[in-house]
């Protein structure tokens, strides 16, 4: 009997969450990378940003699309929702600085960078929210702590959304401690690589 093996796919991760919804079924595992895999993640994706590699493999993503066009996440689902932490994290940096550029009053920043910042802000916008409805293009399993009150999809959906109570959440849920500590840590990473930087966009200024 003839077996038709499906090809793999490559796709940049901005297209992958634009043209696709994906949801993390109940027989998968919750959210479980720590300070190693997403410090391994961020120095992966550093590399790419100072130009030390071409390309990056992101990693195998294996799916199944069900009858309603959904894709169940069989493999991969800790990378797909770790990008999509750090896009948060990064739409919420360029959030910031758009707003100190807008109440800058002295001109040192161009209307070149207000225009880059927005720019981020719309692209992440896209990866992270279906145009049709605004729905997330990543669904987590909803999950409730102990105490029965927050649920993981509740929580993940604050974190994705710039919503700052979802940094204050006190939990003994570990995916949302997880989640909450891969946040911080890509926050802090990438203000760190900014302020490394000379410049952005030829202007000179580095976020607080």
């Amino acid at each position: 009997m003839r077996v038709d093996i499906p090809m793999p796919s490559r796709f940049k991760i901005e297209d992958l969450f634009r043209d696709n919804c994906f949801v993390v079924p109940v027989y998968q595992r919750n959210y479980a990378w720590g300070k190693s895999e997403v410090g391994d993640f961020w120095e992966d994706l550093k590399d790419l940003v100072k130009g030390r590699r071409d390309s990056h493999f992101f990693g195998q993503i294996v799916t199944y699309r069900d009858s309603s066009g959904v894709q169940e996440i069989i493999d991969g689902q800790q990378r797909l929702t770790t990008s999509v932490i750090f896009m948060a994290a990064v739409r919420d940096i360029a959030n910031e600085m758009y707003e100190k550029n807008t109440q800058n009053s002295n001109g040192s920043v161009s209307l070149e960078v207000s225009d880059l910042l927005r720019d981020i802000r719309l692209q992440v916008e896209q990866a992270l929210y279906r145009d049709d409805d605004q729905s997330p293009t990543l669904v987590v399993e909803p999950v409730a702590d102990r105490d029965g009150n927050t649920r993981l999809q509740d929580f993940f959906d604050d974190l994705i959304s710039s919503n700052k109570k979802a940094l204050m959440v006190k939990t003994t849920s570990k995916p949302i401690k997880d989640m909450q500590t891969a946040y911080k840590d890509m926050t802090d990473w990438i203000r760190k690589m900014l302020k490394e930087e000379t410049s952005i966009g030829d202007q000179g200024y580095t976020p607080t």
